[in-house]
């Protein structure tokens, strides 16, 4: 199991920043930002400054995902979907790092609850998410159904397609359970797939 623990000093929060952006392609986090946020980082025990994965959690306006695709945008978003953006908390600067460990997939299950119950701690009554990459808006959208942007944009040195998404704290659970359950069955099917069946010899 990996230890989780908060950073709240500024040489903690740098470090986070390095890190992250490393990690994101360039995509760069201001000291200013981290403040507001809850940084959450994860580590394996008695090396607490070894990150292997970390996350954001952020309720205090103005919300990060919603810089890129500018204040027109978020207003027009907001407005459709009858949200405001003071109800919303956000989980973002999100990464995980590569490295090779027989139980990587119960590390990635306790992140993914970490972060989830820091935006569930909070009480807002919304969830939002983001990203560039299909693969991770395919698996957030799972926890936070309702996307609620949808545009090419620039972030730093990296530019693409962001979805922005949305999800209700209650059920929230709920959610996260179907989500994990699915992706564990997949892994076992995935699994039994590769396995080698058995020669059958002719009798």
């Amino acid at each position: 199991m990996l230890l989780s623990r908060v950073l709240t000093t500024d040489d903690d929060l740098r470090c986070f920043a390095e890190r992250y952006q490393t990690e994101a392609q360039g995509v760069g986090l201001q000291l200013e930002y981290l403040h507001r946020a809850r940084v959450r980082v994860y580590y394996p025990p008695f090396r607490p400054h070894e990150f292997r994965a970390g996350h954001t959690v952020n309720a205090q306006p103005p919300l990060r995902y919603f810089v890129a695709p500018g204040e027109t945008a978020k207003t027009l978003a907001l407005r459709e979907y009858h949200l405001r953006e003071t109800d919303l908390v956000e989980i973002g600067a999100i990464w995980f790092a590569r490295y090779d460990s027989p139980w990587r997939w119960l590390h990635r299950l306790q992140f993914y609850f970490g972060m989830t119950y820091d935006a569930w701690r909070t009480r807002q009554p919304y969830v939002l998410g983001g990203s560039f990459i299909a693969a991770v808006v395919e698996q957030q959208t799972k926890l936070l159904p309702q996307i609620i942007y949808k545009g090419t944009v620039r972030v730093g040195k990296v530019a693409g397609l962001l979805h922005i998404y949305v999800g209700p704290r209650a059920g929230l659970w709920k959610r996260f359970a179907a989500g994990i359950s699915g992706d564990f069955l997949a892994r076992q099917r995935k699994a039994w797939r590769a396995a080698p069946r058995p020669i059958r010899l002719p009798s």
